[in-house]
Formats: structure tokens, sequence, C-alpha cells
């Protein structure tokens, strides 16, 4: 199981999501991190190993990540999402 919590934050003219395995504490994770998720908000829970596939971020790139670092730190222009939502409508 890789069971982690999402969080979004805005960074300047992007959304930053971080992906945080349950096992890792906020605290432990790099200073710089830690500041761009000051004002965070979870959005999600959910087992990576159980989900075949990301929206916008390669499943397993991301796996590897949160198992060898415990977080992965995923950032997208706020351009792309607003192409997201419009192809939604």
């Amino acid at each position: 199981m890789t069971p982690v919590n999402i969080f979004r934050a805005a960074v300047a003219n992007r959304t930053a999501y971080l992906y945080l395995s349950f096992s890792t504490p906020f605290d432990e994770l790099p200073e710089l991190v830690q500041q761009q998720f000051s004002q965070k908000k979870k959005v999600l829970s959910f087992d990576l190993d159980k989900k075949s596939s990301l929206a916008n971020a390669d499943i397993v790139s991301v796996k590897n990540a949160v198992l060898s670092t415990g977080y992965y730190l995923q950032t997208i222009s706020n351009e792309a999402i607003d192409e997201q939502v419009l192809r939604t409508l």
C-alpha cells in the first residue's frame, strides 16, 4: 500500500500539489516545500497502488518519489488548469 494525502497551494501563477505519504510528517519535508505549502489545503487522500493513472502526473514517477522521499511535488500552470476546465464545459 502507498497511501497519500494530497494538498494544494497557490505558488506564483501556478497551482502546486503535494503528494505526501501517510508516514511522512510535514515538518520533515525540505524547508522550501514547507514554506510553499504553509497555506495548504487538503484536497484528497487515496492509495496510489489502487490507481492506474493520474490526471496530470505519471503514476510510476509519483509512486517512486513517494516511496523514496516520502513526497512528490507537482506544479501546474493556471493556464493549463483553465484549459482543463474549459474542456469539461
